[in-house]
């Protein structure tokens, strides 16, 4: 991926990060949900402004100013469905990393997408579950 796609997927999934936690602050999922967001955005692209301000903020406690997306869900779950595979596709395993995660979440952006939903389910069968701890670890 271009340095630019990768600071563009950055950005929105942040973006989306944010909305979710504002609509449900206190929610433990929810909020599990926002720093596996953002810790793919920063993986993504480390200097996201989006993303390092808000990991940021969430890290002392402050929920960051909300910003619109630039996709709706359904239409950035489409984006992603559609690069994950072709990141799936390419040589390497941070592609093939990238792309199922890609997957993933376009699955849990969109429930009603039936194409994103049967490729997540397909990727658990064959054990290709994506382990969002990643992510999410706190450095020792």
């Amino acid at each position: 991926m271009l340095a630019q796609e990768r600071d563009e997927y950055a950005t929105t999934l942040t973006r989306f990060s944010i909305e979710s936690a504002h609509a449900k602050p206190t929610d433990k999922i929810v909020m599990e949900s926002v720093r596996r967001l953002i810790g793919l955005a920063l993986n993504l692209s480390p200097r996201n402004r989006s993303a390092v301000v808000a990991n940021h903020q969430l890290g002392r406690g402050i929920l960051p100013e909300k910003k619109s997306a630039d996709y709706s869900r359904p239409v950035f779950a489409r984006l992603l469905l559609t690069r994950g595979r072709l990141l799936k596709e390419q040589k390497g395993e941070g592609n093939q990393f990238v792309g199922e995660c890609f997957v993933e979440l376009a699955a849990e952006l969109d429930p009603h997408n039936e194409d994103a939903v049967y490729e997540c389910e397909l990727q658990k069968l064959d054990e290709r579950e994506v382990d969002w701890s990643v992510f999410t670890r706190q450095p020792e």
